[in-house]
């Protein structure tokens, strides 16, 4: 299927959603978050298919659908708040979201699209003005923290699935004369198949964070697993 052929499809998905005349807070949140709803009868995942501009990461989608489950769930909790003071059409909700700094990333080929755009809020059917300098602070600080957010989906499934698999080499190549693992070296190794998976650098945990995660992982393996859990757990102990 062509890219136009796709993004004509989640279009007329989106439309149909949009033309809704009520959605849940949930449903509302999926839409924010860039991803059609689950369908209303016996569909039981937390979100459908992916819109423009949020599609799935090629080589970690597990990472990535925990990544977009968490953003819901997040807007979801910030759409409830003042889910008493408006209908619970698409169109509010999306108004609420504008308001709260919501931006999902296909409101631009759906003001394109002419299924769509006569469907988004007034205030939405155009482009926004240029932001103003507390506005663009304040969407930074919200990226970073997002960013931050997707480091730490990417360590725990792609950098554990990598960890995994160099214990079942038995950290071959990253090991002291005793056979125990080196840290440091292990980090390093899971960073290098990190990138491999995401190539973009605003995905990847810095050394020092994935040292942290080796620490906790390697004590969980231990017998004596005493505080495995704790992101403190201290480092490895050859048995």
């Amino acid at each position: 299927m062509t890219e136009e052929k796709l993004e004509a499809r989640q279009m007329a998905a989106l439309s149909e959603w949009l033309e809704q005349g009520t959605v849940t807070a949930h449903e509302a949140a999926c839409l924010l978050a860039g991803v059609l709803p689950p369908e209303r009868a016996g569909d039981d995942r937390d979100f459908g298919a992916w819109l423009p501009g949020c599609e799935a990461w090629a080589h970690a989608r597990e990472a990535w659908a925990f990544r977009v489950k968490a953003k819901i769930a997040h807007i979801e909790t910030i759409l409830r708040e003042d889910e008493s003071r408006h209908d619970q059409s698409p169109e509010a909700y999306l108004a609420l979201g504008a308001k709260r700094g919501f931006q999902p990333p296909w409101f631009d080929p759906a003001r394109a699209d002419p299924a769509c755009h006569s469907l988004l809020p007034g205030e939405l059917q155009t482009a926004p003005p240029a932001e103003r300098p507390i506005q663009a602070a304040n969407r930074k600080k919200a990226e970073v923290r997002w960013t931050t957010d997707d480091k730490t989906v990417v360590m725990k499934n792609a950098g554990r699935a990598e960890f995994n698999k160099l214990r079942a080499a038995g950290f071959a190549g990253c090991t002291r004369e005793d056979g125990s693992p080196i840290i440091i070296q292990v980090a390093l190794a899971v960073l290098e198949a990190i990138r491999k998976i995401e190539p973009d650098p605003a995905f990847h945990p810095v050394p020092r964070t994935a040292e942290r995660y080796v620490k906790k992982w390697l004590a969980e393996d231990r017998p004596d697993n005493a505080g495995a859990q704790s992101d403190n757990a201290g480092a490895y102990v050859a048995k």
